[in-house]
């Protein structure tokens, strides 16, 4: 209701389960640049937010306000006050097979057979 009011739409609210209604808020979108549509909506207590490019998400205030440092992994966990670190890469697949086998106390033997025998991966 406030999204068809702030378009100054509000034929459209009565057409709330009207799929063609949804064209016609595109159209209006299309009046306004990104920085215009968010001016509007946010004006208006509508909820809103751009969809950034990668090469802009150093421009994002939300992002810079959580530290977000380009070229970096950002988690958007904060346990007690810090942001646990990241070392930046998701381990390949079959990286870490061996280490989590031996810590389910599998030994050398059983560990070959199964690669042996294709049913693990290390690669």
């Amino acid at each position: 209701m406030n999204l068809c009011k702030a378009l100054k739409r509000e034929d459209l609210i009565s057409r709330k389960l009207d799929k063609s209604a949804i064209n016609e808020l595109a159209a209006e979108f299309g009046k306004y640049s990104v920085k215009e549509i968010l001016k509007l909506l946010w004006d208006n207590d509508i909820p809103a937010a751009p969809i950034n490019k990668i090469d802009e998400l150093d421009k994002d205030p939300q992002l810079t306000a959580r530290g977000f440092v380009k070229g970096k992994f950002l988690t958007p966990l904060i346990i007690n006050g810090t942001r646990p670190v990241s070392n930046g890469k998701a381990p390949r697949k079959g990286e870490h097979t061996i280490e989590i086998l031996r810590e389910l106390d599998l030994g050398d033997d059983e560990i070959s057979q199964l690669i042996k025998t294709n049913i693990i991966s290390t690669q």
